[in-house]
């Protein structure tokens, strides 16, 4: 694709991933000056170090964080905060938060007794995990909706930005099965009218979504999107050849072999399409 031709959802979707790798690099500095100030608390009252222990201990302890975040940003998503279900979202988040941090404390316990068992000597197993439970768990709160509201500040700015950079939709909201996909335009390969809906083609994937073709069109960005019949939109970056039958009909081929018809009075608009996008592609 021509860099001309990208969407403002590539910029700030490189944006997010700058934003997700600074964030771990910040936690993986954090994670070494905890580990050098807990080498230097060693030293100077004389206890030995285990490189090797303590080391895997701060790993673990560390980056378990890691996948719990990508849960943390999946539920979030999952179930989004709103002024009508705030009840449910605080009940759920609070609990899912206080599950996550039950399973690092055990995660931590174990590694902590595996590392430096003179630490806790005399104290049973429960009583060290209380211990650093009740240490830990405003920490693990304070992670927790940090990441959440990390998340929503970058889902919030890819929005605000994808209705500043286009008056054209980069993204399409379809319900299935009690769930809302969002649907990036940019992989849609061609469309189809079905009545009151449009079938939406990706790939193998397909999707339904309730609303008239002609309706549709004029959200999608034309510089990408062309009508080539009645009831066919294509994405031209997808179209290989405008071929014309034995017949006298013509046809749009697409990537992976898809044929569709060309309208008679949309044959030459669709030509023109080609050839303004080979002399983009050329200059």
């Amino acid at each position: 694709m021509n860099p001309k031709e990208q969407t403002p959802e590539l910029s700030t979707r490189i944006t997010a991933r700058t934003v997700w790798l600074f964030a771990l690099l910040a936690w993986t500095g954090l994670a070494l000056f905890h580990y050098i100030s807990f080498y230097f608390q060693h030293v100077n009252r004389g206890h030995p170090f285990l490189w090797l222990t303590t080391l895997a201990e701060f790993l673990v302890n560390y980056y378990v964080w890691v996948p719990i975040a990508a849960f943390v940003v999946w539920l979030g998503r999952k179930i989004p905060m709103s002024k009508q279900k705030w009840q449910r979202w605080t009940l759920v988040h609070v609990a899912a938060c206080l599950a996550i941090a039950t399973a690092h404390v055990a995660i931590i316990t174990t590694m902590l007794q595996l590392a430096k068992p003179e630490v806790y000597v005399g104290a049973t197993n429960r009583e060290v995990y209380f211990d650093i439970l009740f240490q830990l768990l405003h920490l693990e709160y304070l992670l927790y909706f940090g990441v959440l509201g990390l998340s929503y500040a970058i889902a919030f700015y890819e929005k605000r930005a994808d209705q500043q950079g286009s008056p054209f939709l980069s993204r399409l909201a379809i319900k299935q099965e009690g769930k809302t996909v969002l649907l990036n335009t940019a992989k849609i390969d061609w469309l189809e009218a079905a009545d009151n809906y449009v079938s939406i083609h990706c790939g193998a994937e397909s999707f339904l979504l309730r609303e008239k073709m002609h309706t549709l069109e004029k959200k999608l960005d034309p510089s990408r999107f062309c009508r080539v019949h009645r009831s066919f939109i294509v994405n031209v970056l997808r179209i290989e050849e405008l071929r014309r039958t034995g017949s006298g009909e013509y046809q749009v081929i697409l990537q992976g072999a898809t044929c569709l018809p060309v309208s008679r009075r949309r044959k030459q608009a669709v030509q023109d399409r080609l050839e303004e996008i080979s002399l983009r592609h050329n200059t």
